[in-house]
């Protein structure tokens, strides 16, 4: 079950606290470890020796550090904790007792309104109702939610309910099941998190009024007015709204399970994800409403259909982005930061130990706090930056250039799919109505998939997969959309075949140019090149013909079902929508070759990081001189610098209009890696096999050189992968025209 916003904010604030906890304790054990080193610390034994007295001091053990640390931080934080609880107690107290006057005040006076002024009966002047009104409300907007409902019992008993305007009332929170508040204004009421179970609601006014998350299970709301209500993630489980009119209001994640909805308006309604199973939606009118993520029965849809007169099999309304604008900032996972951060991780720890190593003083147990504190620091940093990186790895950053593509797609489908939702429905399954049901699975199947978390986005492979289902959708439009934009894109995706690298190129042109040929003679005429002039393939015929293809056996088998003709244009679109497909298909396996590529290139960087780290410890624990150790880091950074100044030389040259999921950034994080690597091997080669010097790691002119010098070699394996990335790179561009759009939209893809 996924974690809510509120519980998953209080575990990144008890994780922060740890994870600074950790930190600090960290720090302390190691400017503890470098005072044992100092002695005028005092926390090492020495011996003093003067001319007349010799001194002894023993070094501090664990029982000392808890006299000195232990002891008195536990009363601190006792005395810190004590206080924190006797002020909540008294603000909890003073609170309560505010709270009480209030209440008490307002019943006093509402009292003296209705035994003086004779309230309950209405005749009283305008000018009474309106402050006994706005005393009403501001008293409610004070109390806490148990008091409200006291509130409402007194003017239900006393009458005033019906008397006084309590539209714009603050009613958040209040539990209020079982209680009549039938044919009264409510309008623009606050009921979030409002417990209304099976209240009585029935003609009541709440128009525009506010019940996100509010609990209406079992509720009765016949006739009731929710007009632009905000209903987003309520519970009306089993209520009864029949005949309620729920025009223009908000009804996402909604539980309307069980729900009575028979002859309710739902005009403009967004029900984006809710879940209507089992609900009854007999002669609901649902004009223009948003049915997103929303799965409806047979029945349900038959009810919809028959009262609504509309083709269900485009039950997909598009014109509701906004919903995925709201929901792709919370794609994000904790778990993808960490995944996203990790290639970094061992050779930060490897450093970190290293550094330690150097500057603390070499005294017994010191390697093993040196390995210790440098990984503890890593691991730590790592959770701690992963909170923050979570945000990155949302659909909409981890790559918002291929996010904002998929959204242009989508508004670009929105007037197209309006207009096929407007066209009556065929009684018999053609290619079209076929077609249609094709682009409704897809389009929902990308809305949910744009909203689903985990961690194909900082991976690249959830784009690479919209990318294919956008595409069966640009396939299955060719079947449906009017002849004048199947011919335009046609001709498109000639030129996109002029200068590709498929291998069948020749085929599919010679295929698309004989289809457009035949869909359109006129359109001909823009090809590039003419059909062959030895082409006798007749103009196209309209007339709907016998296909004995689609029932051999049984022509009439499948009759009111099926149709069981077929015309030469509809074959034409049939081709063109093959030819498309080899298209999309190419160009979607170079996405996923380099999404591959980049993959490996990653694993064999967090691969070598883990033996450098390993390396580095095993140096720290065999008591590698700190000079020595100094040294290579120097020679290391050397030969890193070298080569990163040389990848950036290298991807200058590149071509960058093709979009490579960060491979780029990734052979930049490879080449310092290796490059540091390859100048420490260059230089104890050098120094043992040819200049048979014992002390490698000197830190003079000819090693620096050396290591400059082995630096530049890791260059000519960066390069070979980057010529296997560069021919998939080429093989993309090569299916785009000069003034194509970028890669992922329809035109050309």
């Amino acid at each position: 079950m996924a974690l809510g916003p509120k519980l998953w904010h209080k575990i990144k604030q008890y994780l922060v606290l740890l994870i600074i906890a950790a930190l600090t304790v960290a720090v302390v054990i190691i400017l503890i470890n470098i005072g044992y080193g100092v002695s005028w610390t005092g926390f090492n034994a020495y011996t003093y020796i003067s001319p007349k007295v010799q001194q002894y001091q023993r070094e501090k053990t664990l029982w000392d550090w808890l006299q000195l640390l232990f002891i008195p931080a536990v009363i601190a934080v006792g005395g810190v904790l004590f206080n924190r609880a006797l002020d909540q107690t008294n603000r909890k107290i003073a609170s309560n007792k505010q709270q009480e006057d209030v209440l008490q005040e307002y019943l006093d006076k509402m009292s003296e309104l209705l035994l003086n002024k004779n309230l309950h009966t209405g005749q009283m002047s305008a000018e009474i109702i309106y402050v006994a009104s706005v005393r009403t409300l501001i008293t409610l907007h004070r109390l806490d939610p148990s008091r409200k409902k006291t509130i409402l019992q007194f003017l239900s008993v006393s009458g005033l309910i019906s008397i006084l305007d309590l539209k714009e009332a603050d009613l958040s929170g209040a539990n209020l099941s079982n209680t009549n508040l039938s044919n009264i204004n409510l309008s623009n009421t606050n009921l979030s998190g409002t417990n209304l179970s099976e209240a009585n609601l029935s003609g009541t006014n709440l128009n525009r009024a506010t019940l996100s998350n509010a609990i209406l299970h079992k509720a009765i709301l016949s006739k009731a007015s929710f007009v632009s209500a905000s209903l987003n993630f309520s519970d009306l489980s089993d209520a009864t709204l029949r005949e309620a009119d729920l025009s223009n209001a908000d009804l996402r994640e909604a539980n309307l399970s069980g729900v009575t909805l028979s002859g309710a308006k739902l005009i403009g309604a967004n029900l984006g994800g809710a879940n209507v199973s089992d609900a009854n939606m007999s002669d609901a009118v649902l004009d223009n409403a948003s049915l997103i993520e929303v799965s409806l029965s047979d029945k349900q849809l038959n009810e919809i259909k028959s009262r609504n007169n509309i083709d269900t099999t485009m039950k997909v309304d598009t014109s509701n982005i906004d919903v995925l604008r709201e929901k792709t900032p919370h794609t994000g996972t904790y778990g993808a930061g960490l995944i996203a951060t990790i290639i970094l991780v061992p050779l930060i720890a490897a450093l970190l130990s290293a550094i330690i190593y150097i500057a603390l003083p070499q005294l017994p147990g010191s390697k093993l706090m040196t390995a210790l504190g440098g990984t503890i620091l890593t691991l730590m940093g790592w959770l701690l930056v992963s909170i923050p990186y979570r945000r990155l790895t949302a659909v909409d950053r981890a790559n918002a250039s291929s996010y904002e593509l998929l959204l242009n797609r989508l508004y670009q489908l929105q007037a197209l799919i309006t207009t096929l939702q407007a066209e009556p429905k065929l009684e018999t399954k053609s290619v079209q109505t076929i077609s249609k049901e094709e682009v409704s699975n897809s389009l929902n199947a990308i809305y949910l998939g744009l909203t689903q978390k985990g961690i194909s986005w900082i991976l690249g492979t959830g784009y690479v997969n919209m990318w294919r289902l956008m595409h069966r959708v640009d396939e299955a439009l060719i079947d449906i959309e009017p002849i004048e934009a199947v011919i335009h894109d046609a001709l498109h995706d000639e030129i996109s075949l002029q200068d590709a690298t498929i291998e069948n190129k020749d085929d599919l042109l010679n295929k698309l140019r004989r289809a457009l040929k035949i869909l359109d003679q006129g359109g001909a005429v823009y090809l590039n090149q003419q059909v062959l002039q030895d082409d006798q393939t007749k103009p196209p015929d309209h007339q709907a013909t016998p296909s004995a293809k689609q029932n051999t056996v049984n022509p009439k088998q499948n009759d009111g079902l099926f149709s069981n003709t077929i015309n030469s244009a509809t074959q034409a679109r049939s081709i063109i929508r093959e030819v498309r497909f080899s298209l999309h298909q190419f160009r979607d396996d170079r996405w996923d070759m380099l999404l591959r590529f980049r993959t490996r290139l990653m694993n064999m960087i967090l691969v070598t990081g883990l033996l450098l780290y390993v390396l580095v410890e095993f140096a720290i624990i065999m008591s590698i001189g700190a000079e020595m150790l100094k040294a290579a880091i120097i020679l290391y950074f050397v030969g890193a610098i070298v080569g990163l100044f040389s990848r950036l030389y290298d991807q200058a040259k590149t071509d960058t209009s093709i979009d490579d999921f960060r491979l780029a950034a990734v052979r930049l994080l490879a080449a310092p890696l290796y490059s540091g690597l390859a100048a420490i091997g260059g230089v104890v080669i050098v120094q043992r096999a040819i200049l048979t010097n014992n002390n490698v790691f000197d830190l003079n002119l000819t090693n620096i050189l050396v290591a400059a010098v082995f630096g530049l070699t890791p260059s000519l394996f960066v390069n070979a992968l980057q010529r296997q990335a560069d021919q998939y790179k080429a093989d993309l561009k090569s299916t785009q025209t000069s003034s194509q759009a970028p890669p992922g939209v329809k035109r050309g893809t």
